[in-house]
């Protein structure tokens, strides 16, 4: 009888340290996946910024051009040279 108790609490403490060893793996899979989460969301974000400020730019240049192109229009020159454009196109 002293020996099977023996082998049953040896048995237990085995299954409670691989159940604590499982639970530390497990927690620090955790820890990984939600710091790798926020990388990809610092760089998300980065990346929406960087479209944004290329977004704002082309903006400007279209509306740069548009008012160049209507101070073109607006003069006796301009007029003949609108209507060779839009013959061009």
């Amino acid at each position: 009888m002293d020996k099977s108790s023996t082998s049953s609490f040896k048995c237990g403490d085995v299954l409670h340290k691989g159940s604590s060893f499982l639970s530390l793996i497990s927690l620090l899979l955790i820890v990984a996946l939600v710091l790798r989460m926020e990388s990809i969301n610092r760089k998300t974000e980065m990346n929406e910024l960087r479209i944004s400020k290329v977004d704002s730019r082309i903006e400007e240049i279209g509306s740069q051009q548009t008012t160049y192109y209507k101070n073109e229009m607006e003069t006796p020159e301009g007029k003949y040279r609108g209507l060779v454009f839009a013959a061009c196109l």
